[in-house]
């Protein structure tokens, strides 16, 4: 959840929006990338729209850098 905060908190539309506590729902099925579906919340203010709407990337030392990025899809 930490990440998910500091990711939203780039975003000026979404700086003061306090996310609810999320769960994977879902996850790619290509079987080779990490790419979970989080439980659909609605963003305020991006009613149908779409896209990249923040990220962060993580320096690890044993595993290289972790990227988190978060996309809505039509407004959730």
């Amino acid at each position: 959840m930490n990440w998910v905060t500091q990711s939203l908190s780039a975003n000026k539309e979404l700086k003061d929006f306090l996310a609810p506590q999320l769960f994977a729902v879902s996850k790619c099925p290509c079987g080779t990338c990490r790419t979970v579906g989080l439980d659909p919340i609605a963003l305020p203010g991006r009613e149908d729209r779409s896209g990249y709407i923040g990220g962060i990337t993580i320096e690890t030392r044993n595993h290289g850098p972790i990227s988190v990025l978060l996309h809505a899809s039509h407004g959730f």
